[in-house]
């Protein structure tokens, strides 16, 4: 089966972006589907999925307005069908998702790791993450540099 042997590496995009199986509308063993979260809830996005060496093998969203995408219970999402931009199966290997939005944005704080935001004057400012360890139970241990330069270990 090619499915087993392809791997999907999605890159942040636009607020953060995560890859799983499509369950809808009789999905092929290629299938996977693309969430995202925009930053605004109008605008058009412009997406498209990249080799590890830059190169654009599928522009997945032209210009789509918001409403053009499916909407899950946290992300807006859209399907690719493991094909390039001339309809043949893409080689096994990572893959990664890129896009961007036009439209008007408004940031209320300042976003830092983790969309934790930060709007008052005397929350830490992490400045550099420099080691990160995945914890049993899914928590994050993450070694990071303050403003200042103070060090802090933060466990999300």
């Amino acid at each position: 089966m090619v499915h087993s042997r392809l791997t999907f590496l999605l890159v942040a995009f636009l607020c953060g972006a995560v890859w799983s199986r499509a369950s809808d509308s009789q999905p092929t063993d290629r299938d996977i589907e693309v969430r995202f979260v925009p930053p605004g809830d109008e605008g058009t996005v412009s997406m498209g999925i990249y080799s590890t060496s830059g190169k654009l093998v599928r522009v997945l969203a032209d210009e789509w307005p918001l409403t053009r995408f499916r909407v899950g219970r946290d992300a807006l999402s859209t399907t690719w069908n493991g094909e390039d931009s001339e309809g043949m199966p893409v080689a096994a290997g990572a893959y990664s998702v890129r896009g961007f939005v036009v439209g008007k944005v408004e940031v209320l704080g300042e976003a830092f790791h983790f969309n934790d935001w930060i709007d008052d004057a005397d929350s830490p400012r992490l400045t550099t993450i420099s080691a990160q360890q995945l914890l049993s139970g899914g928590d994050i241990l993450l070694a990071v540099w303050l403003a200042g330069g103070n060090r802090m270990l933060v466990r999300y």
